[in-house]
């Protein structure tokens, strides 16, 4: 069985067993995954970690009584972070009700990244019963306003149908949104759509040019994905050199399935592109390579990737 072979069942594996942080990995080959073939279920991008930290800072480290009396009193980014407190069991007790009620109190303010992780739980179901409408309400609240997170799930219910009617066009539409604020998740998601034809056509040259964007970001998903484009000559020049690097890169960032493609495409090289590529590694820091932006990698991705 080849690396291609391997992941596509993989990737069905788990769309067939499907849990909430369970992710899709599919790195060296772009498997016949077609959408009608959907999950039944995909899984959400909640808030950026980054956001949560930021408003917190703004607000001082505090005990959580502090935020409570700060919530009563309408604070909606206190508001925001009690429901994110409650939702991952940040110094109280895991309770998703409780994260509901705080996020709903932001989100009724127009608090996009409450609407979000409001939409993310009536996704799953969790602290309210699951409503796929609910679901999409919220995240186009987020999205319209420009919440990049929001913008990608949205456009995970447009790509399967859920909650929406199925809309490969408008999938497209809020990746693209959340890709052009250099949004690496709708980077990587966007390339994929190019690269498979969901909602656009093919266009290999667009599909590098967006997982060119989250690879400089430092996403290893997209760092490996590179790396099979340039192994592939898809979009890019054929450059093994430049393919061994970028899945090394990701190797190096913590994505171990890139050691496939570091294999596959060994087997390709000259001696001496493999001492000019290891040569370039041992010289070059990630910022020489491009990437010098550093944003969390979502493993979770509801489009097949490479």
């Amino acid at each position: 069985m080849n690396v291609r072979q391997r992941w596509f069942i993989s990737w069905l594996v788990i769309a067939s067993l499907y849990f909430w942080t369970q992710s899709i990995q599919a790195q060296s080959g772009p498997g016949e995954i077609s959408p009608s073939d959907s999950p039944s279920g995909s899984p959400a991008v909640s808030d950026p970690r980054a956001h949560v930290d930021g408003v917190a800072s703004a607000l001082g480290a505090r005990p959580i009584g502090w935020y409570r009396a700060a919530a009563a009193k309408g604070s909606v980014e206190a508001q925001f972070l009690l429901g994110w407190f409650y939702d991952h069991g940040n110094g109280v007790r895991r309770d998703y009700r409780q994260a509901a009620a705080y996020y709903r109190a932001a989100a009724e303010r127009g608090y996009s990244a409450a609407e979000d992780n409001l939409g993310t739980l009536y996704e799953s179901g969790r602290g309210v019963h699951k409503n796929l409408s609910e679901a999409a309400r919220w995240y186009r609240a987020a999205a319209e306003q420009g919440n990049a997170a929001a913008q990608c799930n949205l456009a995970s219910l447009f790509f399967f149908g859920r909650g929406v009617q199925r809309d490969y066009a408008q999938a497209v539409r809020w990746l693209r949104a959340a890709a052009e604020q250099d949004y690496a998740y709708g980077e990587l998601l966007l390339s994929s759509s190019y690269y498979h034809g969901y909602g656009v056509e093919v266009d290999f040259s667009q599909a590098a040019k967006w997982a060119r964007r989250a690879a400089d970001q430092g996403d290893p998903r997209a760092e490996a994905e590179l790396g099979f484009l340039y192994a592939e000559g898809k979009g890019v020049p054929l450059d093994y050199v430049s393919a061994y690097n970028w899945y090394s890169l990701a190797l190096q960032a913590g994505d171990k399935d890139a050691q496939s493609g570091i294999k596959s495409v060994r087997k390709l090289m000259t001696r001496g592109q493999i001492s000019e590529a290891e040569a370039i590694l041992a010289s070059q820091t990630r910022l020489e390579l491009g990437s010098d932006k550093r944003q969390e990698s979502f493993a979770d991705s509801f489009l097949p990737v490479y």
